[in-house]
């Protein structure tokens, strides 16, 4: 019974560490959610007036999908959930996932994309922005409606005191005109816990996590999204570094108690 316990010990302890691992890893990873691992005592023998554990297994692991702090990027395109919801993205095999990473670039075909490559989805269909057409014009508002003006003003011409030579005059043209040539919608679900992970924070939908709802940005239960930012990752690093002790320590116990295990069966086998 003891050898066992000890085995199954050492084994949740590393499988722990290796949680704790990924998770520090990634505390500066844009939009990633880290990992908890929640242990189960296994029971080996159920006796009249109690039960006798043999040791501890792993019973689930389940991301921790609590807000991250918002910091500012110097990409106007770069978007931060601020509340509930996730991106929905198109992969290359044309298969759907959602993330909360919002750092967005335009490829070569002018489609929104994640670093990866993955197709950001709207309201109708993969975005798609002409940034040769509209340049630094384009502005994202936190409902999700993408906008951007192609140079066409409106109003009069006016003449307005220089702001770097005192004196002089300056001629502002009329207001830029903006159209709106976009939308993000977010998605959420039931049940996140029954998000299936599909690595580079990536998650699928599964029955375990119910259909999808959608809808637009700080509308119903749903987050708004704030351009120009990003979300940090929510890892507690001070938390996952004590975590990270304890589990070591849970390890050497349980190596120590294996080794004096195997040291009195090969007495007992020597007499």
């Amino acid at each position: 019974m003891s050898f066992q316990s000890s085995l199954s010990g050492i084994g949740a302890a590393s499988e722990k560490l290796d949680v704790i691992g990924v998770n520090v890893a990634n505390a500066q990873t844009v939009g990633f959610k880290e990992t908890n691992v929640r242990f189960q005592d296994i029971y080996a023998n159920k006796m009249e007036g109690g039960q006798f554990g043999s040791g501890s297994v792993s019973a689930v692991k389940t991301q921790a999908f609590t807000q991250g702090g918002l910091q500012q990027s110097d990409n106007a395109l770069d978007m931060a959930i601020n509340g509930k919801g996730f991106f929905q993205v198109m992969r290359s095999d044309g298969s759907l996932a959602y993330t909360r990473t919002g750092q967005f670039h335009v490829d070569k075909d002018k489609y929104l994309v994640t670093p990866e490559g993955d197709k950001v989805m709207g309201a109708s269909g993969p975005i798609q922005i002409d940034s040769a057409k509209y340049g630094n014009t384009i502005r994202i508002s936190s409902d999700g409606v993408i906008q951007a003006s192609d140079g066409v003003t409106r109003g009069p011409s006016k003449e307005v005191p220089d702001p770097v030579s005192i004196g002089k005059t300056i001629t502002q043209q009329g207001d830029l005109v903006y159209q709106t040539i976009g939308a993000v919608q977010l998605h959420e679900f039931r049940n996140e816990d029954g998000l299936e992970s599909l690595g580079d924070n990536l998650w699928g939908e599964t029955s375990a996590s119910g259909a999808r709802i959608f809808g637009q940005p700080g509308s119903g239960v749903f987050g708004t999204v704030e351009s120009g930012m990003t979300e940090a990752s929510n890892v507690d690093l001070n938390e996952n570094l004590v975590d990270m002790i304890v589990a070591q320590r849970e390890y050497q116990g349980n190596a120590q108690a294996l080794k004096i295990q195997v040291d009195m069966d090969t007495s007992l086998a020597k007499l």
